[in-house]
């Protein structure tokens, strides 16, 4: 012992350990004995990442976290493995505005003790993807006659793309996905936008907007008389009740699709042998026809 100073040599000491201390004078020793207490820090855990890979788009931040909890811990993150300055300190880090894949590393250095250390780094890559072109419409602005079905459709879409379709030019709801995407029974004009997406981050930097504008339906004709009644071999003749010039007239053999038979404010049948009914339609100017057709009845 000299003065208040202990050396120990030659030992190498790994655990927490007492060591008590006397004063000899001759045949006389202290009283009692002085407690030192060596305390034995372990080395810096490694720190623990919430993700070792992230995937970002071009000219975006990434924002990396350490999620193991030490407490007494001083994190420090870099750009390279070894040496180097750090870019920033603390458990979280936000990157500047990334256009190529970067990898950062962070260590964690002890500050709660009398031994100082650091740990080994930690890497984490930051992925960054491009983002899909903004994709083009095959048409962006499409007429339909009232309540028909219309297609929307991407022009030559990409493989690994995946295209969205929105009621608004951004946020909105997400109503279809895929290359097209049919709107059905059209009644009132509307707008519809569609992004790009590649992966779950890449997104296109906006929406292509697609116009659907309704013309309106031709009325469903009226006629004089909806039963005409003939004899067995003989013909029936039909007419539209207040015929519009405006409108072209058509006549079929079915409610649906069909045969078209004539065309005019009137119609009379072939020789029937049987009650046979025949259906009428008007037709505008738009090209749009009746939403339904008006069914008449030779008897």
């Amino acid at each position: 012992l000299v003065g208040s100073e202990m050396c120990i040599r030659d030992r190498v000491i790994n655990a927490a350990v007492n060591y008590y201390v006397e004063a000899v004078n001759g045949n006389c020793t202290s009283p009692a004995r002085a407690e030192a207490a060596i305390y034995v820090s372990t080395a810096p855990p490694v720190p623990v990442l919430e993700s070792n890979n992230v995937s970002i788009c071009t000219g975006e931040t990434a924002t990396l976290r350490v999620t193991s909890s030490t407490n007494g811990m001083l994190y420090s993150w870099y750009t390279v493995a070894t040496g180097g300055t750090p870019v920033e300190y603390g458990p979280e880090f936000t990157t500047p505005a990334l256009t190529n894949t970067t990898t950062y590393y962070v260590d964690g250095t002890t500050t709660n003790n009398q031994c100082i250390g650091t740990s080994a780094r930690v890497a984490v890559t930051v992925t960054v993807g491009v983002s899909p072109d903004v994709p083009v419409l095959t048409a962006a602005s499409v007429k339909v006659c009232a309540g028909q079905d219309v297609t929307l459709s991407v022009q030559n879409p990409q493989a690994g793309i995946t295209y969205q379709w929105f009621n608004a030019p951004t946020g909105g709801i997400l109503v279809f996905t895929g290359n097209s995407f049919t709107v059905t029974a059209v009644s009132a004009d509307a707008s519809y936008y569609v992004q790009a997406t590649l992966g779950a981050t890449c997104v296109s930097v906006g929406r292509a907007a697609a116009s659907i504008t309704v013309d309106a339906a031709a009325p469903t004709p009226d006629v004089v008389a909806a039963n005409v009644i003939t004899c067995v071999g003989g013909t029936a003749t039909f007419n539209v009740s207040n015929p519009d010039a405006a409108l072209t007239y058509r006549w079929y053999d079915a409610p649906a699709n069909g045969t078209l038979l004539a065309s005019g404010p009137e119609y009379t049948t072939a020789a029937l042998n049987s009650n046979t009914t025949f259906y009428v339609e008007a037709l505008n100017g738009s090209g749009c026809s009746s939403q339904a057709r008006k069914g008449v009845t030779a008897t």
